[in-house]
């Protein structure tokens, strides 16, 4: 062969051989591009699972916030009587604030101490209304719910009680 002839095929085996690294550089920096990119769809995952409990979190806190905000509206009314039920020999801690507003006729009671009842047992919200007994409406006792609980507006109400009655309350005390 002439020696012009074979410059090119040697010019070729330098591109291919070009060609092949960069071929094997293009596959390994794919593989690494790659698994960064699911390395961070991982993260995102995470992150986004993070935020959703940051956010549940925040309207939880959001929520007691207001609600506590109003118990002290309710509490700081004058309008408001309050009345403290103390508990009687049987449960001696026991202790409620019931706060009824006679304009609006709404009833709400702050549980400060009460015994968790029995399963088949809750307790009644009783007004004394002309010396007879009007009910107010059943409450369930969660130790760690310090708030207000709304219950059944009341014409009247000179006193309150709040007697331990079957599940779902009953006619009489």
């Amino acid at each position: 062969l002439p020696p012009d002839e074979s410059k090119p095929v040697k010019n070729y085996r330098y591109l291919i051989a070009a060609s092949i690294a960069f071929l094997v550089l293009s596959i390994g920096t794919n593989f690494f591009l790659w698994n960064k990119l699911n390395e961070a769809k991982n993260e995102i995952a995470v992150l986004s699972d993070q935020k959703k409990i940051i956010v549940q979190e925040y309207e939880a806190v959001s929520r007691k916030l207001a609600k506590t905000s109003n118990d002290m509206e309710i509490m700081k009314d004058r309008e408001y009587k309050m009345a403290d039920l103390k508990g009687l020999e049987k449960s001696p801690g026991s202790n409620v604030l019931a706060f009824w507003n006679p304009n609006t006729k709404k009833v709400y009671v702050g549980v400060m101490s009460l015994p968790v009842p029995p399963p088949d047992k809750q307790y009644q919200l009783w007004a004394i209304s002309n010396g007879k007994p009007v009910d107010a409406g059943v409450m369930d006792v969660d130790p760690s719910d310090n708030s207000l609980h709304e219950m059944k507006s009341m014409e009247d109400a000179q006193a309150f009680a709040i007697p331990l009655e079957p599940n779902g309350g009953s006619l009489n005390p």
